[in-house]
């Protein structure tokens, strides 16, 4: 089902995406999959659920991918300028 959140990526449609890469994920979680669900959870405002894509498909990786854990840092700022109306 990821070809399919890719499909919807390609089409803007982000929270169709991510119910795509979500269920794609809940098949299998890969990190390819996690990262396209947490860029389109991103590109949807859902910035909680880009968060939590991100820091499992950092699990995955062994904890220590600084790209990730950059894309977490940015994730969160967003969140958090999101609560407080930023």
């Amino acid at each position: 089902a990821s070809w399919i959140g890719d499909l919807h990526t390609k089409r803007g449609e982000y929270g169709n995406a991510v119910a795509s890469y979500r269920r794609a994920a809940r098949d299998g979680e890969t990190v390819d999959r996690l990262l396209k669900l947490a860029r389109a959870a991103a590109q949807a405002g859902l910035h909680a659920q880009a968060v939590r894509a991100l820091e499992k498909a950092q699990r995955l990786q062994g904890g220590n991918n600084p790209k990730i854990k950059a894309q977490i840092k940015a994730a969160r700022e967003k969140m958090l300028g999101t609560v407080l109306g930023r």
